[in-house]
């Protein structure tokens, strides 16, 4: 059996919520199934926990042109090299459009189709294109969430049987953390030194960030010296909100309270967890919320909008800690 996998996520997405999942997903193929040969696409530097979870892996690199969306390089070398399945993780966005061996797609989240407002046309006209071919080409799909498979089967003529759900997991160091050694690495690498309250997500308009600032204010009022971080990227698309943020906060009066610290150190996030007085997530639109999970595996409360993926996902209490929804 040889298999095929698009690994964009972990070589060149690290640190975001597909990279994440893409690290993980192939930690735990690797450690569940050795036997089968993988050829791994890859256009980064080799990942060597990756490679100790499976030593006989092939790193390969395409030369795909991903913004022209050109993955015939991909189908040439599934049938020059006999791959038994190829596995796109990324929305199916990798799926070539000749058929070459069976196709597997993992599909996170349906935003252009459910509320285009949140993307730019481009990236609509491309997910529209590139995703039907994706869902006519599959053999299988994975949905993230029982969401999201609804989703799918709303807005395309797919066969139950063709969509199976497998959420996410997350990693084994998502535990609580020693305080003390907690405190001592915020403090001395990022500066964190008060109770927090913590988001961790892209800063995207979809996020509710606006609302968050608005609901923080309040908080302050009744919580002396709290604090409010925000891990997550602040660039390239993600610019021109996080500035409308920075006005906002500028118009709160919040400067000295909110702190951006954009992408961390993966293998810190559990620290931040553990440390947080809780983990907000009050997003509009989620696929699978992992790092509401992460957060809850470290013990730590988490609140959260009134959303049907967290119903789903966390249903009304944990053995942990306590999720609270809002309207908003």
């Amino acid at each position: 059996m040889r298999i095929c996998i698009d690994g964009l996520g972990a070589s060149m997405l690290k640190n975001t919520g597909l990279g994440v999942y893409t690290y993980e997903f192939l930690n735990k193929l690797f450690e569940m199934y050795p036997q089968p040969k993988y050829d791994l696409i890859w256009e980064g530097t080799k990942a060597e926990e990756i490679i100790e979870k499976n030593k006989g892996c092939s790193f390969i690199n395409l030369n795909i042109n991903r913004k022209a969306n050109d993955y015939s390089n991909i189908g040439k070398y599934i049938v020059n090299n006999k791959v038994n399945i190829y596995h796109s993780l990324n929305n199916g966005f990798s799926i070539p459009k000749n058929k070459t061996c069976n196709y597997i797609s993992t599909v996170h989240d349906l935003l252009p189709l459910v509320n285009a407002e949140y993307v730019d046309p481009k990236y609509l006209n491309k997910f529209k294109s590139v995703f039907t071919n994706a869902v006519e080409n599959s053999d299988k799909i994975i949905a993230v969430s029982e969401v999201i498979k609804e989703q799918l089967r709303s807005y395309f003529d797919i066969p139950e049987k063709k969509i199976q759900v497998i959420y996410p997991g997350y990693s084994d160091m998502f535990t609580p953390q020693n305080h003390e050694i907690s405190a001592d690495i915020l403090k001395s690498k990022y500066n964190i030194e008060n109770d927090y309250i913590l988001y961790v997500g892209s800063i995207h308009v979809r996020k509710n960030l606006d609302k968050l600032f608005r609901a923080f204010k309040e908080i302050s009022k009744n919580v002396n010296n709290i604090k409010l971080v925000v891990i997550g990227s602040c660039d390239g698309k993600r610019k021109d909100y996080f500035l409308k943020l920075m006005n906002l906060i500028e118009e709160l009066n919040l400067k000295d309270s909110v702190v951006f610290l954009g992408v961390v150190d993966y293998k810190d996030m559990p620290y931040f967890y553990s440390e947080a007085k809780c983990v907000v997530n009050l997003s509009k639109y989620e696929g699978f919320p992992l790092t509401s999970l992460e957060a809850m595996a470290c013990g730590t409360p988490v609140v959260c909008n009134n959303q049907a993926i967290f119903k789903e996902v966390f249903g009304s209490t944990t053995s942990r800690s306590e999720e609270h929804t809002s309207e908003l």
